[in-house]
C-alpha cells in the first residue's frame, strides 16, 4: 500500500511511503512530516510528483 504525502496548496507529492497497511504508512508519515500544510492520500489522483518527491518504506 503507498501514502502519498503532499503539499496541500500545491497539490505535489513530497513523499511516498509504501508499507503494509495503513497503520505502518501513516506512522511513518507523521514521523517525516507533521505540518498544518501537508495532506495525505492512499491515490495519486490530481497530485503531481515531482523530482524532488522521495520515496520511504514504512
Amino acid at each position: 500500500m503507498e501514502l502519498y504525502i503532499y503539499n496541500t496548496e500545491t497539490s505535489e507529492v513530497m513523499a511516498v511511503v509504501t508499507g503494509k497497511d495503513n497503520t505502518a504508512c501513516e506512522d511513518k508519515a507523521d514521523d517525516l512530516y507533521n505540518d498544518d500544510n501537508i495532506g495525505w492520500s492512499y491515490t495519486d489522483y490530481g497530485l503531481i510528483e515531482t523530482t524532488d518527491t522521495e520515496y520511504f518504506d514504512a
